[in-house]
């Protein structure tokens, strides 16, 4: 009896896993980046949730709102909105980090670039309050950053995303 529980637990699994929901709009055909969701350029659904997967870690549930990104209920960073849920491998460890273009402030807002490492739970932030904002997009595969000038929205630069150049910590 308990031998058959464990087996129907375990085919659970499995077909959750290979058939649960995931909301991809846009997989690449490069390495394993992709957006999953991105509302920057659209309209963003304030009061809706949304589940998402990283196969990953096949045992945490993770949500986004227009306020946060959190997985088993933990906030792992959050914004004024969060815009946007890409997955990348940006410190080549095999695991994808999650990776979130927000904005951030109270009457001076700036968009930065938030990577969460869920391995090590070690959240990165690419900002330059005042001088720059930050947005996320696709290129060739890869997730790219969008650096324009703070008052005048010129383009400053834009790049593949790089953990090296991103500011480890917690602080907002």
């Amino acid at each position: 009896m308990i031998s058959a529980l464990a087996l129907i637990f375990a085919g659970a699994a499995v077909f959750a896993l290979f058939f649960g929901k995931k909301q991809t709009t846009q997989s690449t055909g490069k390495g394993n980046s992709e957006v999953l969701f991105d509302y920057w350029h659209g309209d963003l659904p304030w009061e809706e949730t949304r589940s998402f997967c990283v196969p990953e870690y096949g045992g945490v549930e993770f949500k986004w709102s227009s306020g946060e990104v959190s997985a088993n209920g933990e906030t792992l960073f959050w914004g004024m909105p969060v815009w946007s849920v890409y997955l990348a491998d940006l410190n080549g460890d095999g695991l994808r980090e999650i990776v979130s273009c927000a904005s951030f402030g109270s009457g001076i807002v700036d968009e930065r670039i938030y990577a969460y490492d869920y391995s090590e739970k070690q959240l990165y932030i690419l900002q330059s309050r005042f001088n720059s904002n930050f947005t996320l997009f696709m290129n060739n595969g890869e997730v790219w950053v969008r650096e324009c000038e703070y008052m005048s929205g010129d383009v400053i630069s834009e790049r593949r995303l790089a953990l090296s150049e991103m500011k480890s910590g917690g602080d907002y």
